[in-house]
């Protein structure tokens, strides 16, 4: 439930949400300010699949921009896919789940199955 998850968190970084230490939530060593007009975004996409997967940690919490995910649900779910994260933005505020998983060969795929909408889901 969500107070059960809201529970977790704040055990996690410490108590209350209003004492969180930013330095345990947010971490900004990859922020390399505004984005140059030279760089793809799928480039910016690539590197931070390949930042994911060089972590000890396996669960992750990110915020971005829809469009950002939209474009990320594009290059990671199976290009033959129909999935309405590739069509739809993330609403306002939207929260969804998913996993990208690995292989031994490099190769990064988002699990289809594992997308779930957490609050608000995709913008009709």
């Amino acid at each position: 439930s969500l107070s059960l998850s809201l529970s977790l968190v704040q055990a996690n970084m410490g108590g209350h949400m209003s004492l969180l230490d930013a330095d345990k939530v947010f971490d900004a060593r990859m922020n390399k300010g505004n984005k140059s007009p030279s760089v793809r975004g799928s480039e910016r996409i690539k590197d931070f699949v390949q930042w994911l997967f060089s972590q000890r940690e396996s669960k992750f919490v990110v915020s971005g921009h829809s469009l950002y995910f939209r474009w990320f649900f594009r290059m990671y779910l199976p290009h033959g896919l129909q999935h309405i994260a590739k069509q739809k933005k993330i609403a306002n505020g939207g929260i969804v789940a998913f996993e990208v998983v690995q292989d031994s060969k490099g190769s990064v795929q988002i699990l289809p199955n594992s997308i779930t909408s957490v609050y608000l889901g995709f913008a009709k």
